[in-house]
This record gives C-alpha cells, sequence and structure tokens, in this order.
C-alpha cells in the first residue's frame, strides 16, 4: 500500500499489503468484524469497522488483481463466521 494512501486512511508508518488472493467470506454485519479505532487515528474509525473509501484508481488496481488471481485459480476463500 502506497504510504499516501497509508496516511489518507490514518494509519501508521509501519508496512502494510492487501493480499488479493486470500478472501474472507463472513456475514455483514456480525462477530467477525472490529472496531476500527486502534487501527486509524481518523477520527471516523471510532464506533465503525471502516476505516475509509480507498481511492477509486487504486481499488480498481485491487478488484483487478483479485479477478487475475481468480482467472488464474490461485483464490484461497476461508469462511470467518460460524
Amino acid at each position: 500500500m502506497p504510504a499516501k494512501l497509508a496516511r489518507h486512511l490514518g494509519l501508521d508508518d509501519g508496512p502494510k499489503w492487501i493480499y488479493c488472493d486470500e478472501l474472507n467470506v463472513f456475514a455483514w454485519p456480525g462477530p467477525d468484524l472490529r472496531p476500527a479505532e486502534h487501527l486509524s487515528s481518523r477520527p471516523l474509525a471510532t464506533d465503525t469497522c471502516v476505516i475509509g473509501a480507498l481511492p477509486v484508481d487504486w481499488f480498481e488496481t485491487v478488484k483487478s488483481e483479485i479477478a487475475a488471481a481468480r482467472h488464474d485459480d490461485r483464490i484461497r476463500v476461508t469462511k470467518r463466521t460460524r
């Protein structure tokens, strides 16, 4: 994840990444969602699991990478809600 995007989301300076070949399946809303306030310094992250929206171009890149992983049969799905 680019440093500028991490700052936009209120994340710390440590390394970040999105695994585009690993997907979690869970109930929304459900017990698998955690408050985001421990992840982000953004005031909007308080009392919610949402940190913020990704910029459209970056989200499109992530979606494209997920589609490529699916096409190449590299997707691993983990069911989280029981």
